[in-house]
């Protein structure tokens, strides 16, 4: 967000209605394009952790996968150690 205000209510409330950052005029143009960089920046990685699974979801997956095979294994006849 881009203003000429630039009291901390202002400031507070544009970013309480969604605004990324908040400028206040006069602007620099070094300083708009450090911060747009940044958040593009921040936009990538959220994104990125947005795609990633649940790690601990997964696990719980592969375990319970991993405890049926075994469970199947342990009751199929054919699968039984004929040395005992």
């Amino acid at each position: 967000m881009i203003t000429a205000l630039d009291d901390r209510a202002s400031r507070i409330h544009g970013l309480e209605c969604g605004a990324d950052d908040f400028l206040t005029k006069p602007l620099n143009r070094v300083e708009i394009r450090t911060r747009v960089e940044s958040i593009v920046r921040l936009n990538r990685i959220r994104k990125l952790l947005m795609q990633q699974p649940d790690k601990s979801q997964f696990q719980e997956r592969l375990k319970q996968a991993s405890d049926e095979t075994m469970d199947g294994w342990i009751h199929d006849p054919d699968c039984k150690d004929d040395s005992e």
